[in-house]
């Protein structure tokens, strides 16, 4: 994670100024380069076919408590449908998120605002589809709030992938799930994971169907279900320089004698469907990244 380390020269003018005057805040500028060609689909491998949604470059400006994330694309940026953009940003004082999602024809927004003491609504506005540049602009709460870090998470449904581009990196090397494809109530069900990729040692996250908490921080965890039903399995690798890589996966489990040796192999990527999983999704993309921070 991206953090702001201050040099005790500015310290101390930051210091002065404060005392001097206490109701002025420094203005702040950060830019932060994503890299292009990173875009990756659903089975975590790289798109950089995928442009409208590759951005390059994030601009952090305040001036006093006016504040704007800025979102530079390599392609253009359109209102289209599929599309769905989630920015998060910690400050010294303060924790924001806000999510844009256009879905079969269902446009919605969402801004949020965590406190020490509580989690409020905080409106903000969206501009510049159809160009390179997207900007979200809001009021911070405070006019002493300096910047700490910052998430970006885009994201565009087609017609039989999904593409994401995500800053900080977390998609910079393969993992490979393995396991069965069937299974049945109550029985213990084995998966594996592996890298070919990244620098060890590292750090294993599962997640069932979207779970907001890992379900296990194995690599090679056992599962049973309780239910009847088909189950998507995601699976995060941090590796020792904190990048990450993911799989997805997914198993039917039935109340039948199915082995639970079943097939191995990846089994079909389920594409996520309905402005409810992706408010999800984009909602689990924030949780890690203020976990991780």
């Amino acid at each position: 994670m991206i953090k702001k380390i201050l040099t005790a020269g500015l310290v101390i003018c930051a210091f002065l100024i404060a005392a001097t005057l206490p109701v002025m805040a420094a203005d702040e500028t950060k830019t932060i380069n994503d890299g292009t060609g990173d875009v990756i689909d659903g089975t975590g491998k790289t798109a950089p076919e995928i442009t409208e949604i590759d951005f390059d470059t994030i601009t952090y400006e305040r001036d006093d408590t006016d504040a704007t994330i800025e979102i530079e694309f390599v392609g253009t940026i359109k209102k289209s449908s599929g599309i769905f953009i989630t920015a998060g940003l910690v400050t010294t004082e303060n924790e924001y998120s806000f999510i844009y999602v256009n879905f079969a024809g269902m446009e919605e927004q969402y801004g949020s605002v965590i406190t020490e003491e509580t989690e409020d609504e905080i409106d903000f506005t969206l501009t510049g589809f159809g160009t390179q540049k997207l900007t979200i602009s809001f009021e911070l709460l405070s006019d002493d709030e300096d910047y700490d870090s910052i998430m970006v998470y885009t994201g565009m449904m087609g017609e039989e992938n999904e593409y994401t581009d995500v800053y900080p990196n977390i998609i910079t090397f393969d993992v490979i799930i393995e396991g069965p494809t069937q299974g049945k109530v109550g029985e213990s069900i084995q998966f594996s994971g592996s890298t070919t990729g990244g620098i060890g040692p590292y750090e294993w996250e599962w997640y069932i169907d979207d779970d907001l908490d890992s379900d296990s921080s194995e690599q090679n965890p056992s599962f049973e279900f309780d239910e009847e039903g088909e189950y998507e399995i995601e699976c995060y690798v941090t590796d020792s320089q904190d990048n990450v890589g993911f799989n997805v996966t997914t198993i039917k489990i039935s109340s039948g004698s199915t082995n639970g040796n079943g097939d191995d192999g990846e089994a079909p990527i389920l594409l996520f469907v309905g402005l409810i999983v992706i408010i999800v999704i984009a909602g689990i993309a924030i949780l890690v990244f203020v976990i991780r921070r």
